[in-house]
């Protein structure tokens, strides 16, 4: 059967496999290679993959770093903090900023799969290189140079149209 290339393909495949009035449809994706693998994920339902990632982030990063400020092993003023302001942070960029652009990131795979997606994800770091000696004055190095030249190498190798491989018509010995 294959992957579906789309949501709306998907939702209709399962729709009319499990005609069942008034009941919810279910699913099993069995991708068969490694691409059917990432199509199923993306057609993944956006608001279920940004509170895994959410919640994975939270109990993977927040732990380590909370026991990595304990140990006085990394430099914080997070203890000095007051608690209405941390409490505020925690939400506004834990909460917030993670749940919108997971969903973002992943209705965009959905819209434009994920080979162009991840052409667009490497524009952020030359932009916010570039945004950084505009906005906070940072010198401008050769090494911001050539990575800034290398992100846009891998962005116009990525994009680029491939070209199908030709057959010679050579005559079997």
């Amino acid at each position: 059967v294959g992957a579906p290339k789309n949501v709306k393909r998907l939702v209709q495949r399962i729709g009319r496999a499990n005609h069942r009035y008034n009941a919810p449809s279910k699913a099993l994706l069995v991708p068969a290679n490694r691409f059917e693998v990432v199509e199923c994920q993306a057609a993944l339902d956006a608001v279920r993959a940004t509170i895994a990632i959410t919640a994975f982030a939270f109990l993977t990063y927040v732990p380590v770093y909370s026991l990595l400020v304990l140990l006085r092993a990394v430099p914080s003023q997070l203890p000095t903090a007051p608690v209405g302001d941390f409490l505020f942070q925690m939400l506004f960029q834990g909460c917030g900023s993670v749940v919108i652009s997971g969903i973002t990131f992943t209705k965009m795979i959905q819209y434009f799969g994920p080979v162009r997606s991840t052409m667009f994800t490497a524009v952020v770091p030359g932009s916010s290189a570039l945004g950084a000696v505009y906005f906070l004055g940072e010198p401008l190095s050769w090494n911001l140079w050539v990575g800034l030249a290398l992100v846009t190498c891998g962005i116009l190798f990525g994009v680029r149209r491939a070209t199908p491989a030709t057959v010679m018509n050579k005559p079997l010995s």
